[in-house]
């Protein structure tokens, strides 16, 4: 028997949205992250199916403002996953935590620019990409200057060398920025709708058509057709808005398809395991071995055994078996079962039992337990 869908999926989905919205979307200035992973896995909405994952996990990470207050390092980078990156707005880290009493000087700003930048290098991940999420890093996060009198003033690890503190003209001492910042940020506030690519000042309704036009595919993406590190249409890399718009669709909508265990564990980390929870459907053909007629009860339950011990090998192989549950995975990954009459059924790891030749007019086809013939 299928499961029941739960009732919120059978609402339409612009009702929906505004369901996530109103639950998601936190009313406070910003959100507070625990050291706890569970807390900084997000609220339980998130976690109720893989659809409503897929649906709220853009809108709960980029319409909020997320804050580190006692966590350390160590702690607050495994909240920065590839996939929450390509979300987030805005996320302030309180380090432990550097402040200055009187004046600064461009000594201990350098200083503390510095130790943000070696922090920042502990990031752990493929070298390929691990650059690029530095870089995203650096530009995403902002951190603090405290000052005992002037207060505190955030800014990413680039804004940070543009503050001074200044006598202000009631005699109480306040960060400001240089007039040349000033002046840089002026002209480009003007400048901001003009620049504006013309695809994001479309209605959402009309891009997310044309996302759909461009990105879902009628046949299976092959994954031996990726060898970059950044994988996808070159329409995901155009910027961060669009990024995040797209990529639930492109990884949501189509069916991808390898050879074996080695096209899995070739794919780069932006799509193994990280895009899993965004996949409905991973093939793998299988090799020779698995090409027989699977008949009987036996050689269905061999195949199974095979499967997931070849599925312990795919997790091993992408330095992912520790932390990613088989089970989810299995949800993704769907095996063939194959017949030279019946052709090829594709089904989930955990369902490949549930299937059976029967024979309808004198001809076989695959159907689940009892719902044949």
């Amino acid at each position: 028997m299928t499961e029941p869908t739960p009732t919120l999926l059978g609402i339409p989905p612009e009702l929906r949205t505004r369901i996530y919205e109103f639950a998601l979307i936190s009313d406070s200035e910003r959100i507070w992250l625990q050291p706890s992973r569970r807390y900084c896995g997000g609220p339980p909405l998130l976690r109720v199916n893989r659809q409503l994952r897929s649906e709220t996990t853009p809108i709960y990470y980029s319409a909020n403002e997320f804050e580190g207050g006692s966590l350390g390092m160590h702690e607050f980078i495994p909240f920065l996953m590839p996939e929450r990156l390509d979300m987030l707005q805005r996320v302030r880290f309180w380090p432990k935590y550097w402040s200055f009493i009187g004046d600064v000087t461009e000594e201990q700003l350098c200083s503390t620019i510095g130790s943000i930048k070696r922090r920042l290098l502990v990031l752990k991940g493929d070298s390929e990409r691990k650059w690029e999420l530095q870089a995203l890093l650096t530009a995403l996060v902002e951190f603090p200057l405290k000052h005992m009198e002037a207060g505190t003033v955030w800014g990413t690890v680039g804004e940070l060398s543009l503050f001074r503190i200044k006598d202000g003209e009631d005699g109480k001492k306040r960060w400001v920025k240089t007039e040349e910042d000033v002046d840089r940020r002026r002209r480009g506030g003007r400048m901001a709708d003009a620049t504006l690519p013309p695809l994001l000042r479309l209605p959402p309704e009309l891009r997310n058509l044309i996302y759909e036009l461009v990105l879902i595919k009628d046949e299976p993406i092959s994954v031996r057709d990726w060898k970059l590190c950044c994988v996808g249409p070159a329409l995901i890399r155009t910027s961060r808005l669009v990024r995040s718009e797209t990529m639930p669709i492109f990884y949501g909508a189509n069916k991808f398809e390898g050879s074996w265990v080695t096209d899995f564990s070739s794919m780069p980390p932006s799509v193994a395991p990280a895009r899993l929870h965004w996949m409905k459907q991973l093939r793998f053909n299988g090799d020779a071995y698995m090409r027989e007629r699977v008949e009987s009860e036996a050689k269905k339950k061999e195949v199974l055994r095979f499967y997931l011990q070849k599925l312990g090998q795919i997790m091993v192989k992408v330095g992912d078996g520790k932390t990613k549950k088989a089970s989810a995975v299995a949800e993704v990954l769907h095996f063939p079962l194959r017949d030279e009459e019946a052709g090829t059924v594709w089904a989930p790891l955990k369902q490949l039992c549930d299937f059976e030749l029967v024979e309808e007019g004198g001809k076989k086809r695959w159907a689940k337990m009892g719902n044949g013939a």
